[in-house]
């Protein structure tokens, strides 16, 4: 299952808040990736995610698998103002 978002965040997907989502994500019993530009990267490595540099106002997908996990990582990136 998969979502698109647009990062609202002004800085983009730096480097607090990645390593925020990062460990939010992998509290998250699942495989849970991040899709930006046609990359794939793993949501609980804070390497994979820096290596993707979101810009703000870029639209990028999260895909887990099941939607409660997605509807929690949501639930997340609203909460952080990410979305």
């Amino acid at each position: 299952m998969e979502r698109n978002f647009v990062l609202t965040a002004p800085h983009g997907l730096h480097a607090r808040p990645a390593a925020n989502f990062v460990r939010f994500a992998s509290t998250l019993p699942e495989k849970i990736t991040i899709k930006f530009n046609n990359i794939e990267a793993d949501a609980k490595s804070i390497m994979a995610v820096m290596s993707l540099a979101v810009p703000a106002k870029a639209e990028f997908a999260i895909a887990a698998e099941s939607v409660e996990s997605l509807d929690k990582i949501e639930a997340y990136l609203k909460e952080n103002n990410l979305i």
